[in-house]
């Protein structure tokens, strides 16, 4: 009972032809869970911002960003808003106050509702959230952070126009 088995013949499944920058945003999601997209200007016009992507597929939560911090600073407060949630449990809700991201102030989560959202700011969470299968959008929400120095938010009345001008508001 000799003879050799052959498989039939199948055809491969199609892999996707992913530009680099998508390579490299699926290595560091799958690597870290998610991945912090930086946004700016060159001109200085308009407020740099940084968002999650990848939370929304890998966590079952929102993804998120903030605008008009250094690049830096608003790494390490979205590293700090996925800790929170990865390992305390912590579900960011539209109103909901966070604490650890800026010494000495808490910051508020608002639900990102924007017209332009997925095509001006979150394009690359969009197309993430696409790309692992999902249909519609992932809820998205935006961190805000208050004044240095009186502590008010871009709603409050008294704020400074500069808090405001660097948070647009996408809520």
């Amino acid at each position: 009972m000799g003879g050799t088995f052959a498989a039939p013949d199948r055809e491969e499944p199609e892999m996707p032809d992913y530009s680099n920058d998508a390579k490299t945003l699926l290595a560091r999601v799958d690597r870290h869970g998610w991945q912090a997209t930086h946004v700016f200007d060159p001109d200085g016009a308009e407020p740099d911002f940084t968002y999650t992507v990848g939370l929304a597929d890998r966590l079952k939560a929102p993804e998120i960003i903030v605008f008009g911090l250094s690049k830096s600073l608003m790494h390490s407060m979205l590293a700090e808003v996925q800790r929170q949630i990865a390992e305390e449990g912590l579900a960011v809700a539209d109103g909901q106050h966070i604490t650890g991201l800026l010494g000495g102030f808490d910051c508020i989560a608002r639900r990102a509702i924007h017209p332009e959202l997925f095509t001006e700011f979150a394009v690359s969470a969009l197309w993430y959230w696409r790309d692992r299968g999902h249909a519609g959008r992932p809820e998205v929400m935006q961190i805000a952070w208050p004044s240095a120095t009186t502590g008010l938010f871009p709603w409050d009345p008294g704020c400074a126009q500069s808090v405001i001008d660097d948070q647009p508001p996408l809520w």
